[in-house]
């Protein structure tokens, strides 16, 4: 590959070609796609934690514990499955795609966690932040409403007084006597 041609790679292909390993686009797209599912697939049960363990008050510690645990799983698990779909995808024994997923992905897998589980506390606060917006805004029509039928409950007497003093006025102006 010339180097000085703009050609988008992928990670892979990236570092592959300085390794000096030649590796072809339909690898790295399965490599890529094959870490990427393996993230979609673990972050259902990352959601589940995060949701069922947020750090509100009085219950950090319990939380932080959750999803410090939580986060060695997932780091684990994530190198568990990707080591059985690199067997698929190269013929290498369990121990042989499993020892480098250790060494090169640990921590990063503990990353892709926390932002998992911050992405999905920051749709909880932004959901609950609607809620609150949307009480806040039902709240302010409930009092429009009440004012209103305040100033409705204080003009209906006047236009009730004000129609029967009119009447009385008229009934005393051009009064005829009835007629036998």
């Amino acid at each position: 590959m010339d180097p000085g041609r703009p050609v988008i790679r992928l990670s892979i292909l990236h570092f592959s070609a300085k390794a000096g390993v030649d590796v072809s686009w339909k690898q790295a797209v399965s490599y890529s796609l094959g870490d990427w599912y393996v993230f979609a697939v673990l972050s259902i049960p990352v959601i589940w934690l995060a949701r069922h363990f947020q750090f509100e008050t009085g219950k950090r510690a319990k939380a932080l514990a959750a999803h410090f645990f939580g986060g060695l799983a997932f780091s684990l698990a994530y190198m568990v499955f990707r080591a059985f779909i690199g067997r698929w995808q190269s013929p290498v024994s369990f121990a042989e795609a499993f020892l480098p997923l250790l060494v090169k992905t640990w921590h990063f897998n503990l990353l892709v966690f926390w932002v998992i589980v911050a992405v999905s506390f920051a749709f909880d606060y932004y959901s609950k932040y609607r809620d609150r917006e949307l009480r806040a805004a039902e709240l302010e029509k409930n009092l429009v409403q009440a004012r209103l039928q305040t100033l409705q409950m204080q003009l209906n007497p006047h236009f009730l007084f004000n129609s029967l003093h009119s009447i009385s006025a008229l009934m005393h102006q051009n009064v005829r006597p009835p007629t036998a």
